[in-house]
């Protein structure tokens, strides 16, 4: 039986956030990097950017053999939030919904915003 996959948040290198999460990916795990959007207008053209809205921290679902092997894999990946157990700090599905959902809806209210 495989183990359950839960949320993690790793603490990684800055500015390697986006590209972590790509590798990631290979590892049959998901990841998660909130970024704010912001629009910025020049004349008549419009500049859409994203930015990690939490730099350093990368959000990572996977089992526990998958976020070892990843902590052991990635050197820009210093280590998962500790639980103070002696383990990484799981986090609940509720959260992150609760995360993306507010990531998302923010964005969406900023689309036409200069900035």
């Amino acid at each position: 039986m495989p183990s359950e996959k839960h949320w993690y948040l790793a603490v990684v290198k800055p500015n390697l956030e986006r590209k972590l999460a790509k590798d990631v990916l290979k590892f049959d795990c998901e990841a998660f990097v909130p970024l704010r959007k912001t629009v910025a207008m020049d004349g008549d053209k419009a500049t859409i950017r994203y930015s990690v809205i939490n730099p350093g921290f990368l959000y990572v679902r996977a089992t526990e053999e998958a976020r070892q092997f990843i902590l052991r894999s990635f050197a820009a990946i210093y280590r998962f939030l500790p639980n103070g157990r002696g383990g990484a700090a799981i986090i609940p599905d509720s959260e992150i919904d609760d995360l993306r959902r507010t990531v998302d809806a923010s964005n969406a209210s900023n689309a036409g915003n200069e900035v």
